[in-house]
């Protein structure tokens, strides 16, 4: 059991993936792209204070994606709830997929202005495309250097190579440690 101190700087990893999904393909692939078995109301309850949301552009909407997994409602809905928390929230947006043209990647900056002006009790960190590498798109060199003990899936760690995240976090010894000085990336908090 996590004996919780309202210091802590809880983050969680792909964090919308909790939330129902949007479709047959990401019900089937559930095991290979959730990381997270709370919603975001139940992440903010637990004591999360920084989220990593994914997002993917489908039918004119963002919605939070990992991989084929992709939520059934869209990611804006998740970010009015941090942005409600009545404490300091933290976020970053990474596009999940590629931008294939200017024309994809002006539309994402542009949406990610709207978020940014229209969210504003949100401290923003780094907003990212995924593919075909993670690609920084805007930067807060401050924010990153809050961060600790998150494995990047770059291929770096023989972590990255397991395909089911339930997996990955059994290999972290339970409970979870927490860094009252820096955010702290879980799965499954």
């Amino acid at each position: 059991m996590i004996v919780m101190d309202d210091k802590l700087k809880i983050a969680s990893h792909n964090s919308c993936s909790g939330e129902p999904c949007g479709n047959l393909i990401s019900y089937l692939v559930i095991p290979f792209a959730r990381c997270q078995s709370k919603t975001i109301d139940e992440q903010i309850t637990f004591g999360v204070r920084m989220f990593d949301l994914r997002a993917k552009k489908v039918n004119g909407h963002y919605y939070p994606a990992h991989g084929c997994f992709r939520n059934k409602i869209p990611v804006e809905e998740y970010i009015k709830k941090i942005n409600s928390c009545e404490d300091d929230v933290y976020a970053t947006i990474t596009y999940e997929g590629s931008l294939k043209n200017d024309d994809e990647l002006n539309n994402f900056k542009s949406w990610i202005s709207y978020i940014k002006d229209t969210y504003t009790h949100i401290h923003w960190g780094d907003i990212c495309i995924k593919k075909p590498w993670t690609t920084i798109i805007k930067a807060d060199p401050g924010f990153a250097s809050s961060v600790s003990k998150f494995k990047h899936l770059d291929g770096s760690s023989w972590h990255t190579y397991l395909p089911i995240p339930w997996l990955w976090d059994k290999i972290y010894s339970r409970p979870h440690e927490f860094d009252n000085k820096q955010f702290t990336y879980y799965d499954f908090v």
